[in-house]
């Protein structure tokens, strides 16, 4: 049985996450038929809502960091230069310390799973 979580969102633009166990063929279809219906009955003070996304959990695919400059300016410290950088796909952070591209994680990243960046399947 697939778990699936789906975003929403209303007319104030905060989206929220609500995950489901659902045995269904596609959980995007599902998702988008089911917040159609729940707009086709809507109530009193109830606001129409939008699918903003679907992820499928369990599921997920490996990539290689998509790394992004975090600082403006070449940080200086102890008589090295070195840039920030972030993944833009799951946000662990390093140092870039030459042009050669390598970024060195940071501590809290050392761990082996963060090797290669994780991303959730979305639909």
């Amino acid at each position: 049985m697939p778990k699936f979580k789906i975003i929403v969102s209303d007319d104030r633009g905060k989206p929220w996450t609500e995950e489901y166990d659902k045995d269904v063929a596609d959980p995007h279809k599902w998702a988008l038929n089911t917040i159609a219906n729940f707009n086709a009955s809507l109530r009193s003070g109830e606001r129409p809502r939008t699918v903003v996304d679907v992820i499928i959990l369990g599921e997920s695919e490996n990539y290689e960091h998509t790394w992004e400059k975090s600082n403006l300016v070449t940080i200086v410290k102890g008589g090295r230069m070195y840039d920030t950088a972030r993944c833009t796909r799951c946000g662990v952070t390093g140092k870039r310390y030459s042009l050669s591209g390598t970024v060195t994680l940071d501590p809290k990243f050392k761990a082996a799973k963060y090797a290669q960046c994780i991303s959730e399947k979305r639909t």
